[in-house]
């Protein structure tokens, strides 16, 4: 009975040797379950010199579970303020959407200085990453853009 015992145990860690590189790493090192859940947004802005001339960038931090967007947004002349959009998920397409864009103060005399203000918008969630995000900016020189996949 010792015998086979022994025997029975050998074989059984022999097995999970020979199986042990057959784990498929995508299995073991998969995203945190659950649905995407926007936890907090955070904003930051301030003058920078620039013409926001560039599309807005977004970064995404795996281990913080941030998705930052950030750029220069061009308002335009003395009438406008910038206005930074909640940011929304939608769960059939897996996409988070960020908008920043311009409201005009309703002033009839305006003055014709351009202004730009530097602006990094910070979404938190749980749950797996968004599949992608989308940043839009609609400013002076119209619609802006970028769609990246995470």
């Amino acid at each position: 009975m010792q015998r086979s015992r022994r025997n029975l145990l050998s074989a059984s860690g022999l097995t999970l040797a020979a199986l042990a590189g057959c784990v498929d790493s995508a299995v073991v090192d998969t995203e945190p379950a659950g649905e995407t859940e926007i936890v907090e947004t955070r904003t930051e802005s301030g003058d920078e010199s620039g013409t926001g001339e560039d599309p807005p960038a977004v970064a995404y931090d795996a281990d913080s579970r941030e998705i930052q967007v950030s750029g220069v947004f061009p308002i335009g002349n003395s009438c406008y303020s910038s206005q930074i959009e909640e940011p929304e998920y939608d769960a059939d397409t897996d996409e988070l959407t960020v908008r920043i864009g311009r409201e005009h103060d309703g002033s009839d005399t305006c003055e014709d200085v351009f202004t730009a203000t530097s602006y990094r918008i910070i979404v938190e969630f749980e749950g797996a990453a968004p599949a992608t995000v989308v940043a839009i900016e609609n400013g002076a020189y119209g619609r802006e853009e970028t769609r990246k996949e995470l």
